[in-house]
């Protein structure tokens, strides 16, 4: 198949979710989620600050500076921007790096880079299931014990560098679990922004979220072609022997963050609260 006619599969598929995105939500109208935000805003015993604390600012809807301003969002923003890269730039690099840096074929490069796209995507189906199910209204939880996992399993590829195997198991676990932090992720931001911020926030997260796709797999790159090479000679790649030191430190960021947040905000998320 020529390299171009890939585009045709990915225009159609593009159409079929154009199709049932209209289809699905062709009624959720703006004048629609006003009147069930107003209506939410003014019966709001489900929420205690809101009752605590109902002022007439506090059921407006934020101006967008206001948005950009909120702590929380901003937090959400960037580990959402550091699990995305992350992410993205494992899917980006990985195949170059097994068959550049590890020497196998581009065929077997290729097949344990599909094998973690397809671990990452049943770990977004099943573990989006077993998170709600196990970790109802304590997401935070989850998402904390996940991206040690993750990290973890990062670090076991790092230090696997002597096995492909090794590094293959390693990579599946930790792809696993990279699956549900995105959903989980929007769940958290949901179910403990303050209402007012809900869909600008979450609109917010998304947006910012996903450049980190575009930023860290860039800069794995601009890493591979400057660095790693001897005296004298062209990088030419040589650079993605970093690369699972790269993917360490990047989802152990994201990890670190979690954690923090979570000891820095533990009895309001104990409380099954909103944050303020």
């Amino acid at each position: 198949m020529a390299w171009n006619h890939y585009y045709i599969f990915l225009f159609g598929t593009a159409f079929v979710n154009f199709l049932l995105a209209y289809f699905f939500f062709k009624n959720e109208t703006s004048a629609k989620y006003r009147y069930v935000a107003s209506l939410e805003r003014k019966n709001n015993s489900e929420d205690s600050e809101f009752s605590e604390d109902a002022s007439s600012e506090d059921q407006s809807e934020p101006t967008i500076r206001e948005t950009l301003a909120n702590k929380y969002i901003i937090f959400y923003s960037v580990a959402l921007f550091a699990y995305v890269g992350s992410e993205l730039s494992v899917g980006v690099w990985l195949n170059n790096y097994l068959f550049r840096i590890q020497k196998l074929t581009e065929e077997r490069s290729s097949v344990i880079t599909s094998t973690f796209w397809l671990f990452m995507t049943l770990g977004r189906g099943f573990m989006g299931f077993f998170t709600g199910r196990y970790f109802q209204d304590s997401e935070i939880h989850a998402i904390v014990i996940y991206c040690f996992v993750v990290a973890g399993g990062c670090l076991s590829f790092w230090i696997c560098e002597f096995s492909v195997l090794l590094q293959t198991i390693s990579i599946c676990v930790a792809a696993w679990f990279v699956g549900p932090l995105f959903g989980t992720t929007i769940i958290i931001a949901l179910k403990t922004l303050p209402k007012r911020y809900a869909l600008h926030g979450i609109s917010l997260i998304a947006g910012f979220g996903g450049t980190g796709a575009a930023i860290v797999p860039a800069f794995m790159g601009y890493i591979a072609e400057n660095f790693g090479a001897t005296d004298g000679e062209a990088a030419d790649g040589a650079g993605l022997k970093y690369f699972p030191e790269v993917i360490f430190f990047t989802f152990s960021a994201a990890a670190m963050l979690w954690f923090v947040f979570y000891v820095s905000n533990k009895r309001t998320f104990d409380a099954k609260i909103r944050l303020r």
